[in-house]
């Protein structure tokens, strides 16, 4: 079994222009500028992601089918907002996602989406656990600007740990603004210890903040990781990226890495069909000193995934 635990759905024409996307295409034009072929972010906008709309699902299913993906985990996210008005974005934005996933619910995980540093988020949270058939939630510290160890949010964490509820956070410097450092490693190891039963998904192998990451996952067993948006490190700087997914195995144990696309914006550099053949081909093409097993790669194409949901 195959599950892309970090998927998103741009369901919604403005999605492709809201300040998170641009930033992304404005780095994808200097990487593919980099490689010999110049273009702009405007150029990208146009012409890659507005064709990732995906108004019902069916272009996501299309794509899972074509990669061999059994489930995605639907991650909902707000891009931008404004803060002294985030219950009613967050809360059409669930709405939207819900039923998309209602519609295939073999095929998708839904995770809702939550700013919870809002004054009722609590309250909000528990609505949405009974409303929408959430499986876990979705939180960005650093696009909401917050940090994740904010005490005002501990009421959301109980109610998750109690739920059995996992959390995906997002986990690395972002592009439109690297000064922030809301889900810093240092700071999701401060939440772990107070919530040593809540699961924490830190998205993207911390980016560059993989070793400060590495050292929380070997003491925080609640913690997990997937390799999501990643492809652009494995298209340009293959046996760098080799080299940082082998210590995080080594680190986190094989058992705590999971596979995630962050589709469909790193589509753009390997499409999802390839990056599921790169992973699944690691033990034949990586070098000796970063061998990967075959029992390795299973559990990060989807046994591990699998095992959380079983829980």
């Amino acid at each position: 079994m195959i599950i892309d635990t970090h998927c998103h759905i741009m369901n919604e024409d403005r999605m492709s222009t809201a300040r998170a996307q641009t930033s992304w295409a404005e780095m994808f034009a200097v990487e593919e500028t980099k490689k010999g072929n110049p273009t702009t972010a405007e150029h990208i906008l146009s012409t890659s992601f507005t064709q990732w709309v995906d108004k019902d699902g069916s272009k996501t299913i299309a794509i899972m089918d074509k990669s061999r993906i059994d489930k995605s985990f639907l991650l909902g996210e707000v891009t931008d907002f404004d803060k002294e008005d985030a219950e009613r974005p967050y809360r059409e934005r669930n709405e939207s996602l819900s039923k998309i996933a209602r519609r295939y619910p073999d095929r998708f995980v839904f995770f809702g989406a939550l700013y919870p540093i809002a004054r009722n988020s609590a309250q909000v949270l528990e609505q949405t656990i009974k409303k929408w058939d959430i499986k876990g939630i979705k939180l960005d510290p650093i696009g909401g600007e917050y940090n994740a160890d904010d005490r005002t949010i501990y009421r959301t964490y109980e109610i998750l740990q109690e739920a059995n509820m996992p959390v995906v956070m997002h986990c690395g410097p972002r592009p439109e603004d690297p000064r922030l450092r809301g889900s810093h490693p240092e700071i999701i190891d401060k939440v772990l210890a107070d919530f040593p039963e809540l699961t924490i998904i830190a998205a993207h192998m911390g980016f560059a903040w993989w070793r400060e990451l590495i050292e929380v996952g070997k003491k925080r067993p609640n913690l997990n990781c997937d390799i999501s948006a990643n492809q652009l490190s494995a298209a340009l700087y293959f046996e760098r990226f080799c080299h940082i997914l082998r210590k995080v195995l080594d680190g986190f144990g094989s058992e705590r890495v999971m596979f995630g696309t962050d589709g469909p914006y790193f589509d753009y550099f390997i499409s999802r069909p390839d990056w599921v053949k790169l992973i699944g081909g690691l033990p034949e093409k990586s070098s000796a000193s970063t061998r990967f097993t075959k029992k390795e790669v299973t559990n990060i194409l989807g046994e591990n995934a699998r095992r959380l949901l079983a829980r």
